[in-house]
């Protein structure tokens, strides 16, 4: 998976239910092996819940901390092994020395299932990109149990496709296929099988190597949509890729002149609007979707509302709510407390226990609904010199398990 699955969807079960169906069985025996995210129990936990909707049988192999049985013994019981993200190089090494990279080889050889996002999906390939090394995306070698090379979030990180083509034109690195996030490659004795995605929009790539130069050909994955779900209207939640900054734009207008026209007044409407209309906004959304964190609500192919989380300098120890916006088809629907469900989870993941932000006048009887309550008094937030009132507001989170 080039991204997507529970940990990037935590709404979206597309892939995860792709990849359950690929074992042939009802209850399959699956493991979740975390290596290359340090083991992280939270990480883990979030599989397990993710998962209990497809079988009753799920385990983890903790090879950093520890625990968990024999390697060889536990992976080869498996009908399907997924691996998580995070640092490529942590799991080569780790797998390495404890053998493991052995048993995955075994295991591929024996049939089971071997499926992973980002990490867990370049490990596979002879070479991939990794930000594992060094800041800066670098090659480097993998398992080799598939061939070629593998790029993920190809269209979730703007970096990825371009230093792809650059390592690839310059014979640094093999041929190879690249995944949009929400998209996977089935491979089957080797050979590629299938193309499959959770998002209508989202596309694989085969990048080769001609005249010196990379040559891309685009791969129109088939869409899970209708074999998982309940039909065209199914409502997803999941992280953003630069490919929704337009949709997210036009949630972010439909949701301020519908919803808060009621609270403001035109001249703030207007002004409200016209700053989303400027193509700053569209810049600041794509810099967001590529370093912070945030999530859209679709709605039958349609985005209609978005969140974002930043965790600036000036308030730490709090992370931010920097948005969220809902259209009026939105509204209304719980997607408001999910979509803030998500952003305290990705909170306490990463060690906050405050969550502040700034509501607008609209959504202040929302989030006290949430258990955030007032932290000082109403401020005007000015666009294009019109004030437009908001309250400070921050909510006490719990800390993460472990």
């Amino acid at each position: 998976m080039g991204g997507g699955g529970f940990s990037m969807e935590p709404d979206n079960p597309l892939l995860d239910a792709y990849a359950c169906a690929l074992t042939g069985k009802s209850a399959p025996r699956v493991c979740f092996v975390g290596t290359a995210g340090f083991d992280s129990p939270y990480y883990a936990e979030r599989f397990h819940a993710a998962w209990k909707r497809f079988t009753p049988h799920t385990s983890t192999l903790n090879l950093v901390s520890g625990g968990g049985g024999d390697p060889r013994e536990v992976l080869l019981a498996q009908d399907l092994i997924y691996v998580g993200g995070g640092n490529t190089v942590n799991l080569m090494k780790v797998w390495q020395a404890a053998g493991v990279d052995a048993v995955m080889r075994e295991g591929y050889e024996r049939g089971i299932v071997l499926a992973g996002i980002s990490a867990g999906s370049i490990c596979w390939f002879e070479q991939a990109l990794t930000d594992s090394l060094t800041p800066d995306l670098t090659p480097m070698s993998c398992l080799g149990i598939l061939k070629g090379s593998n790029c993920v979030h190809y269209d979730g990180e703007p970096n990825r496709r371009p230093r792809f083509h650059q390592e690839v034109s310059a014979g640094r690195m093999l041929p190879g296929i690249a995944c949009d996030d929400g998209v996977a490659a089935h491979f089957v004795d080797d050979a590629l099988a299938a193309v499959v995605s959770s998002r209508p929009a989202a596309r694989a790539y085969r990048v080769g190597r001609e005249g010196g130069k990379a040559v891309e050909s685009e791969i129109l994955p088939r869409y899970l949509g209708g074999a998982f779900t309940d039909g065209p209207a199914v409502t997803v939640l999941r992280r953003a890729c630069l490919a929704d900054v337009p949709g997210i734009v036009a949630a972010y207008q439909a949701s301020v002149r519908a919803i808060t026209a009621k609270d403001y007044s035109v001249e703030q409407v207007s002004a409200w609007t016209a700053r989303i209309a400027a193509a700053q906004t569209a810049a600041d959304l794509a810099y967001q979707i590529a370093h912070e964190a945030v999530w859209v609500a679709e709605v039958g192919g349609n985005i209609e509302g978005f969140a974002h989380f930043r965790t600036p300098a000036d308030i730490h120890p709090a992370a931010y709510v920097h948005a969220l916006y809902l259209t009026p088809t939105a509204a209304g629907r719980g997607l408001g407390r999910r979509l803030m469900a998500l952003l305290e989870e990705h909170a306490v993941a990463l060690g906050f226990t405050r969550l502040g932000l700034h509501s607008s006048r609209t959504a202040r009887g929302f989030y006290e609904a949430l258990g955030y309550a007032a932290a000082g008094n109403e401020l005007l937030h000015y666009v294009q010199d019109v004030g437009l009132p908001c309250q400070p507001m921050a909510k006490d989170l719990p800390r993460a398990p472990g």
